[in-house]
């Protein structure tokens, strides 16, 4: 179980709260956490020290990892754990792969009309956002129950 303390908001950059989540989760070196996350360790490691930034998708992934928000990964705001929700990655990529075989499916029977600007469904994206809030309460009510 991962520990929270006061010190989390004195942590100034993503790099460091990077670094304190993978010790947080028990990961002592670098090259563990790059190796735990099937990162490069390059990569890794120049997320780490703050030589190369990191994005959403990235984060998320680091979160999902570590057991921690992905939005203090990036932001340091708040809490690194409490009132965030963890859903897997796993769940993530599945509703993903769903909205783009819906979408086939959709294109193949000649509907255009529906189609957003981005090439995304409305009803299908509205339908999705819907699961991925389910999904992420349901998550939540396990944390609770666990």
């Amino acid at each position: 179980m991962i520990q929270v303390v006061s010190i989390t908001s004195k942590i100034k950059t993503a790099g460091a709260r990077l670094a304190w989540a993978r010790t947080q989760a028990g990961i002592h070196t670098v090259s563990g956490g790059a190796e735990a996350l099937k990162v490069p360790p390059g990569t890794y490691a120049g997320h780490e020290s703050g030589n190369r930034a990191f994005d959403y998708e990235v984060a998320r992934l680091y979160a999902a990892g570590y057991g921690v928000r992905w939005e203090w990964l990036l932001s340091g705001e708040g809490d690194p754990i409490g009132g965030g929700r963890v859903v897997p990655l796993s769940a993530i990529d599945q509703l993903h792969q769903v909205r783009d075989e819906l979408r086939t499916i959709w294109l193949a029977l000649g509907n255009t009309s529906d189609l957003d600007d981005d090439g995304t469904l409305t009803p299908i994206r509205e339908a999705l956002n819907g699961s991925t809030n389910r999904l992420e309460d349901a998550c939540q009510s396990m944390e609770r129950a666990g």
